[in-house]
């Protein structure tokens, strides 16, 4: 169980590290940022050479932890965070604050459709189960989607660090107003019927994943 949950982790580590890439990939994602971001030539290849670099300060950090033994999945974290947090640092010297910004709200798509398409792959694995329809399915990813990009967001940014009890209250009321939306959502989406499969399906999968 244990190295399932590192493996599940050290994906999430990934998706939030979208930003890393080999040289030739770096310059495919600056070609399609330039012109959204208005980068100039310059910022173009700034930006290009510190996404070449940030990939190479990224698979180092992950394969020191994929080779241990037992590997620390805070700490694996923890280091994830603070290669991305020192990219960023670097690249808000190349961009304005304007284009900083924009860069990071195309990162945010970029992560949101990702958990959508994780999202939408469970809900075909459950589709004929719960008899949804695929406008169903369709309506139910994005839903799944940022509700699981939320709690890995504060998953991934408090790991490894020391949590008062205000953080802590402040944490819990922000999951518990996510799980309130997000059922909100789903009822709006099923029927009585499918709604009660669905707590089952999950209520199962959660036995299965806690052997």
């Amino acid at each position: 169980m244990k190295s399932l949950r590192t493996a599940i982790i050290a994906l999430f580590c990934i998706l939030f590290s979208v930003s890393a890439a080999s040289a030739q990939e770096s310059d495919e994602i600056v070609a399609e940022l330039k012109a959204p971001l208005g980068l100039s030539d310059e910022q173009a290849q700034q930006m290009s050479a510190l996404m070449t670099k940030y990939k190479g300060q990224m698979d180092k950090t992950l394969a020191k932890h994929e080779d241990a033994e037992e590997p620390d999945v805070e700490a694996m974290i923890a280091d994830v965070r603070g290669v991305r947090d020192g990219y960023r640092k670097e690249l808000s010297k190349i961009l304005s604050k304007e284009q900083n910004q924009a860069y990071l709200n195309k990162v945010e798509e970029v992560i949101e459709e990702m958990f959508s398409d994780i999202a939408e792959i469970r809900l075909i694995d459950m589709q004929p189960k719960l008899t949804l329809s695929d406008e169903q399915v369709e309506k139910l990813a994005p839903v799944l989607g940022k509700s699981m990009r939320e709690i890995v967001r504060i998953a991934f940014e408090n790991a490894g660090t020391r949590l008062g009890i205000r953080k802590k209250i402040k944490i819990g009321k922000t999951l518990k107003r996510l799980q309130r939306d997000t059922r909100t959502a789903v009822e709006g989406i099923l029927t009585p019927e499918q709604l009660k499969a669905f707590d089952a399906y999950r209520e199962e999968q959660k036995a299965k994943n806690s052997k």
